[in-house]
């Protein structure tokens, strides 16, 4: 996409003459309405602007990429490309590639963007983006199901998914990916080619066995993931010390009129799921893909549309990068958030990994307000870390903190919890 505009709400894309012919064809198309209508493409048309033609579509309210989504979001992801393609097929059109940004997450579910990758064909059941699609989605998920590693780890690497020849020299050994390969026609040893096409009148063919192999892969997790999942359920808080929690918190987002909320360390997004109603806009940030799974599927059976769930470690968010620094933003320029929840993240970050004045100084960067859970030095998990040799000459205590924290922020309200080892923090402008 090239040219393009954009507002809050809508994505404005200029059209050639060619262009425009090719996108009110496909736009005619029923098979596409029915495809917009039930929410597989994101809502697109056509419109004149001071005698030019733009292609309009919904902007999700924060763009994710690929190395930010789950397993179970980057597999739903292919199979809402599939269904694309399999109807664009059965309507003489044509889906020529697949990239990072064909399929975005929006209002709750995975959605088809690429409208300008789809055009008309003469002959039926043709797919040009085949071998791409395999590299964007069908490698990685066979690299994360097999291994147990995380799609994302691969794609934030390349951003482009896995090519070819590093998918074969991965996982071309491992029996379970050859008889993967074999069902998708792929050759391998000295008939190897680090490109396919789909020979036409097979394109419908292959998508049924995608669609199999895909439906069949599961993300298998560890018994130290799956503790995290149940970690809200199966914790050492007592029910007063949560509702207390869940109070501070909510009170807190009514007084500062909070409309846009980054929940870091969401897990599997209790506090998100609770201050949603009260908002416009919540992003729920972990970096277990567990967790974000378990989100991603509360929010598709309940039909959630302003939560966004992504995958992302703090200590290694998403930068500027790409082509000249501009493919992918940084992830707090895309969040926009004006109010931060941090609880029972200090202690994983603090003084383990990161200088507390460091990161203090990073909150600002984040959103001009929020609630900071304070772990104290007292805390026993956190005291056996602070025993150890390397971390005796970081300074971490209350005073100093909030001295921190005042250099930018106000402290407009504490409240002790768990027996006093833990300190809510409710965070102002300064």
């Amino acid at each position: 996409m090239k040219d393009f505009k954009e507002n809050k709400k809508f994505q404005y894309v200029f059209l050639t003459k060619e262009e425009d012919d090719d996108v009110e064809m496909v736009l005619a198309k029923k098979a596409i309405q029915k495809l917009i209508d039930e929410k597989y493409i994101i809502p697109t048309h056509r419109e004149e602007k001071n005698g030019s033609q733009f292609l309009v579509q919904e902007n999700p309210e924060v763009f994710s990429y690929p190395f930010e989504w789950s397993f179970d979001m980057l597999k739903d992801a292919s199979l809402i490309f599939l269904k694309v393609v399999q109807e664009c097929i059965d309507a003489d059109l044509s889906v020529h590639t697949a990239s990072s940004n064909s399929i975005i997450y929006h209002e709750g579910s995975m959605k088809f963007r690429s409208i300008l990758d789809i055009s008309g064909v003469s002959n039926r059941d043709e797919w040009p983006g085949y071998s791409k699609f395999l590299e964007v989605f069908v490698f990685p998920l066979l690299f994360g199901a097999i291994f147990e590693l995380d799609p994302a780890t691969w794609w934030k690497a390349t951003l482009r998914g896995m090519p070819f020849d590093e998918a074969v020299k991965l996982l071309g050994r491992h029996e379970q990916f050859q008889n993967f390969l074999n069902e998708l026609g792929i050759p391998l040893g000295d008939h190897f080619k680090s490109e396919i096409c789909i020979e036409k009148g097979n394109a419908k063919e292959k998508i049924c066995v995608l669609k199999k192999i895909l439906g069949s892969l599961k993300k298998q997790y560890s018994m130290q993931d799956l503790h995290w999942k149940t970690y809200q359920r199966d914790n050492s808080y007592t029910d007063p010390d949560i509702k207390n929690k869940e109070n501070f918190i909510t009170r807190s987002i009514e007084k500062l009129k909070v409309k846009h909320v980054v929940d870091i360390g969401a897990n599997t997004g209790h506090y998100s799921k609770l201050v949603q109603a009260q908002v416009s806009h919540v992003v729920s940030v972990d970096s277990e893909s567990v967790c974000i799974d378990d989100l991603y599927g509360e929010i598709k059976n309940r039909e959630i549309k302003n939560i966004t769930p992504l995958l992302l470690n703090l200590l290694n968010p998403t930068t500027d990068s790409g082509f000249g620094l501009r493919e992918y933003k940084n992830i707090f320029a895309r969040i926009n958030a004006d109010f931060f929840l941090m609880l029972a993240v200090m202690h994983h970050l603090t003084p383990i990994h990161i200088d507390l004045n460091v990161f203090v100084k990073s909150l600002k960067d984040i959103a001009k307000s929020g609630v900071i859970e304070w772990i104290s030095p007292d805390e026993e998990m956190l005291k056996k870390e602070l025993k150890k040799e390397k971390y005796r000459h970081k300074r971490y205590d209350w005073n100093y903190f909030v001295g921190l924290i005042k250099e930018d922020f106000e402290i407009l309200e504490t409240m002790d919890v768990h027996n006093g080892y833990r300190k809510l923090c409710l965070l102002g402008p300064k």
